[in-house]
Formats: structure tokens, C-alpha cells, sequence
């Protein structure tokens, strides 16, 4: 069984502060660090180091920060052949401010430039792909090019050239911007209801409440938050290694549900993502 994931990558500063973030002001950072980060990354990082054969496709720079996210990937198995190294782009990075009060964070990206054409190693097989909404004309290769695989869609927010992908979706996971960006409303008990017609399965996640599925209401498991970052691509990469594990979709939720709680218990995106065994030791 084989996971791709394919979509972004970006080189994180992480800056917890120790209140919260006020305009035209000095602050001192606690302990900040710098890691890999993005959702497919993210969410590749965790099945490699939940040993699933697992690939990652996205776009990359020429210099030091597209080299350490290689490096990083490369540490838990990720095949990194399937990765587009753009000698005419830098690698996109990331600010991150976290409120340790609450666990909040105020994300601010440079990406990538405009994509360039760049050949693809492409895997023999596929069973899941994991796709983040970035480098759409590979996410529609990919649905061509691997008929038969299960394809989860991060819906993190809308991007309106990726509407018509998602009818070819198994699993549409959004969050509730994307849902108020679709329904024009905040989430309330119709939400569901007008997102099933956009996918075959659609997940709304709901944040520290849980998770909707089939229309009714997954509480999430309970965790000493401390930061937010990186939770819902711990959430998406678990879905997909229980999918690429032949577990149900009500088990693969469970698993990513009690996975991305428990990621929130520490700082930075990468960093934060648990180990297969910590979550099994976690088990109600």
C-alpha cells in the first residue's frame, strides 16, 4: 500500500509569545525554532514516520530551506524523487506567532512564485492520495494518472480553480472557513446538509468540538493545548494512513481525531506530530 501526498511545503519560523499579538509593538520570543511545515508535508511526515510507504510531491527551491525540508522527509522514509526542485523560485517560508495562553496562532506566508512546467517521477502505484488544493494541474494528473485510489481532499480553504476537483473526491475533510466560504455562514446545524453535495464524503471538522461526519457530531478527545499549528494536517495525514491501513473511514477518523489532539500538545507543526505509538497509548 502506497501514500502520496502532494500539494505544499513551507519552511516555518515559530515564534511563541506569551500573550497576545498587539500592533506597533516590540516582543521577545520564547524559545523559537524553525522546521519544515505545510500540510502535505506535514501530513507525508507523519505517515513516513508511521512507516507507510509514502511519497511526497511539492514544490521546492534551490537553497538551504528547500534542502532541510528534503533532509527532514528523508530522516522517516519519505520518498523524495516524486519532490520539484524550481531553480527559479526560493522555497516558501512561514511566521508563525503562538499564544502559549491559548494555543492560537497568526500564520504570515511568502510563498512560491508562479509555477513553472517541472517533470514528475511519478510512483508505479497508488492507493491514497492525499492532495492539499497547491499545484492543481498534478492534483488532476494524479486523479488520471491513479484511477483507483482513494483521494482525500484537505479543504482547508477554498480556492475557487479546485471546485470542479472535488466531484472526483472520496473524502473532502474542511474546515469551518472553508464551510462559511462555501455556505456564506458560520457553521450551524444546516452546514452539513449544503456541503454533502460536493464530494462523495465530506468531514466537517469543527475544531476543539470534533469532527461532523455522516451529519452527526465526533467530540474531539480531550488535550492540554498548548499550540494549535499543524493539528488539521496531523488530522489529514492520520485519516490517510488508516485509509492506506484498510481501516474504515469511522476508524480513520478516530485515529486522526485522538492523533491531532494529541499534536496540539506541544509547539511548532512537524514537531508536534506524534509518534503511531504514543497514539496507541493514548487509546480510551
Amino acid at each position: 500500500m502506497t501514500i502520496l501526498c502532494l500539494g505544499q511545503t513551507v519552511y516555518d519560523t515559530v515564534l511563541p509569545i506569551d500573550s497576545p499579538l498587539k500592533e506597533n509593538e516590540k516582543r521577545r520570543a520564547v524559545n523559537g525554532f524553525s522546521c519544515m511545515g505545510g500540510p502535505a508535508a506535514n501530513a507525508a511526515y507523519l505517515c513516513g514516520l508511521w512507516h507507510a510507504d509514502t511519497y511526497l510531491c511539492a514544490r521546492i527551491g534551490k537553497d538551504a530551506a528547500g534542502q532541510a525540508i528534503l533532509d527532514t522527509l528523508t530522516k522517516v522514509g519519505v520518498h523524495t524523487e516524486t519532490m520539484l526542485v524550481d531553480e527559479q523560485t526560493k522555497t516558501s517560508t512561514s511566521s508563525i506567532l503562538v499564544n502559549l495562553q491559548n494555543g492560537s496562532r497568526t500564520i504570515v506566508n511568502i510563498p512560491l512564485s508562479e509555477a513553472h512546467v517541472l517533470p514528475v517521477t511519478w510512483p508505479e502505484h497508488v492507493d491514497v492520495i492525499l492532495m492539499d488544493g497547491h499545484e492543481l494541474p498534478l492534483c488532476r494528473e494524479a486523479m488520471q494518472r491513479y484511477p483507483n485510489a482513494q483521494i482525500v481532499w484537505d479543504g482547508d480553504r477554498v480556492k475557487p480553480h479546485s471546485m470542479d476537483l472535488l466531484k472526483r473526491v472520496d473524502h473532502l475533510i474542511c474546515s469551518e472557513e472553508f464551510a462559511a466560504q462555501i455556505t456564506g455562514h458560520e457553521t450551524d446545524e444546516t452546514t452539513y446538509a449544503q456541503l454533502q453535495p460536493l464530494a462523495r464524503h465530506v468531514i466537517l471538522t469543527v475544531g476543539e468540538k470534533g469532527w461532523i461526519n455522516n451529519g452527526r457530531l465526533h467530540p474531539a478527545y480531550q488535550a492540554k493545548t498548548l499550540d494549535t499549528t499543524g493539528a488539521g494536517d496531523v488530522f489529514h495525514g492520520a485519516f490517510a494512513y488508516g485509509l492506506d491501513q484498510r481501516m474504515s473511514v469511522p476508524e480513520s477518523l478516530e485515529l486522526a481525531g485522538l492523533a491531532a489532539a494529541i499534536s496540539t500538545e506541544k509547539a511548532g507543526g512537524m514537531p508536534s506530530i506524534p509518534t503511531l505509538e504514543d497514539v496507541k497509548q493514548r487509546r480510551p
